[in-house]
């Protein structure tokens, strides 16, 4: 669900913000400057995630010369 909803909002990055709804979840909030604050809470370097993705967009040619 998370990941639909940010490439429909035309996303790299965003927090997506979930609530329980009985066996499933409804969206609460899509946030696209979202906090880290999550990264004490799982197993994940969210961070490096994010800069590794930005790195491999920004290796690709000719990419700061896209109008």
């Amino acid at each position: 669900m998370s990941e639909k909803i940010t490439n429909l909002l035309g996303l790299d990055v965003a927090g997506v913000d979930l609530l329980f709804k009985g066996d499933s979840f409804v969206l609460c909030e899509v946030n696209s400057s979202p906090g880290l604050k999550i990264e004490k809470y799982c197993d994940v370097n969210i961070a490096g995630a994010i800069a590794e993705h930005v790195a491999k967009i920004l290796s690709q040619p000719n990419i700061l010369n896209a109008s």
